[in-house]
């Protein structure tokens, strides 16, 4: 593992920067943002995917969460996360 990637100890996944679950309660900010039950909802910049995977619990089953990160190894261990979940409406994008 090089010196750039960390591992969080709380959730293993690989990331560059600091998890947004570390220092953001989600659970008291999703609720402001008033999400239908069946809004397509964006994850940009998503490292481990905290906030996609909280925000497909809150939408019904047929909406869709795309989870977008430039950082391919956190994007393979939320692929990994969402199919070891069964979790099939997150759909992890990785760009540079």
């Amino acid at each position: 593992m090089s010196n750039k990637t960390r591992l969080f100890p709380f959730n293993g996944h690989r990331t560059r920067a600091r998890s947004l679950e570390s220092f953001i309660d989600i659970k008291k900010v999703f609720p402001r943002l008033k999400l239908k039950r069946n809004d397509v909802f964006m994850d940009a910049g998503c490292g481990d995917g905290h906030v996609s995977i909280l925000a497909q619990k809150m939408l019904e089953d047929d909406a869709v969460a795309y989870a977008r990160h430039s950082y391919q190894p956190s994007i393979e261990d939320l692929e990994k996360d969402v199919q070891r979940r069964g979790i099939i409406n997150i759909v992890p994008i990785q760009r540079i």
